[in-house]
């Protein structure tokens, strides 16, 4: 495969962050070709910081360039993503992958039917404190999760908390527990500035997520159990402990950023590699289902469930 050459769809904080991350994971400044965002003068800022060439309409920047990165605001994804896989470009965009069920699902459809690859941006599967847990686990698949995010303010308001703070918790619960979840409506709320729900899942493991805005101090904490071992993983602090028979042992955590784990994992899937811990549209799918049917009380219609998206491989 000849090296990739990028066009970046919005240009704002994430976008900064994301290029400085495929920069420290290795990728040459060479493949930065274009950049567009409806910002002109963050377009321009972000071309003269990577070496970018700003393009006058997203599509132009998707033509001039092999891979295709998004970090636009979270309304814009699908279509954006859209765009991009009809043009055969592979893509990254950020999380969530889409707003609704249904782009979600055409989205996935869309890749697979093509051959394209679409990841998506669930870093939190990178952070360092999470690969130190994955590694302790070594296969073992988690009976009980707690995730508790607290948060001053949120960042983006084109999007619910589910989708902005919980997917990721959403996530990681489908990673650690390696089952299918439900909803447990008696559990379930959500408001504009916090959500709440737990989930069920096929041999009675149980899922609790919580996420609030306005916090006066913030906080993020997953709490997992495996057999008869408890795990506590704080990923502001970046701690992680195992506490059994009343003793908490911390464990190590290094590595690089999640950010730039997730980079490297995604020049790795560029090049032919498949990266186990990196988020494909399916995996994130199946997350916004489960964020759908907890923030909607009405429940999801039979086209909207995991189970009615076909199964993962090229189909015509």
């Amino acid at each position: 495969m000849s090296a990739p050459t990028l066009a970046f769809l919005g240009a704002g904080t994430m976008a900064l962050r994301q290029g400085q991350a495929f920069l420290d994971a290795g990728l040459s400044p060479r493949a930065f070709a274009t950049v567009f965002d409806r910002n002109p003068a963050a377009a321009r800022a972000f071309a003269d910081r990577f070496g970018a060439v700003p393009a006058d309409s997203a599509r132009g920047a998707i033509e001039r360039a092999s891979h295709v990165i998004i970090a636009t605001s979270a309304g814009a994804h699908a279509s954006d993503a859209f765009a991009a896989l009809e043009l055969r470009r592979a893509v990254f965009v950020e999380k969530p992958l889409a707003l609704s069920v249904r782009d979600g699902a055409a989205l996935t459809v869309l890749s697979e039917r093509l051959g394209v690859s679409l990841h998506v941006g669930l870093s939190e599967r990178f952070h360092p404190v999470v690969r130190a847990l994955l590694a302790e686990l070594d296969g073992r698949r988690a009976e009980h999760v707690v995730a508790s995010r607290r948060v001053v303010a949120m960042r983006g308001r084109d999007c619910s908390i589910a989708q902005n703070l919980a997917v990721h918790d959403a996530d990681l619960a489908l990673l650690l527990t390696r089952t299918e979840l439900r909803v447990d409506r008696s559990a379930t709320a959500a408001t504009p500035s916090a959500f709440r729900t737990r989930f069920v899942g096929e041999q009675s493991e149980l899922v609790s997520l919580e996420a609030t805005v306005g916090a006066a101090v913030p906080a993020r904490i997953v709490t997992v159990v495996a057999g008869r071992v408890t795990y506590e993983a704080d990923l502001l602090d970046g701690t992680l402990f195992r506490l059994s028979g009343g003793t908490a042992t911390p464990l190590p955590v290094a590595g690089e950023s999640g950010l730039v784990a997730q980079a490297r994992a995604v020049i790795g899937a560029w090049s032919g590699q498949h990266p186990a811990t990196l988020a494909t549209a399916r995996d994130a799918f199946r997350s916004l289902v489960l964020l759908a049917r907890a923030s909607h009380p009405g429940g999801a219609r039979p086209r909207d469930r995991v189970e009615y998206l076909p199964a993962a491989a090229p189909f015509g």
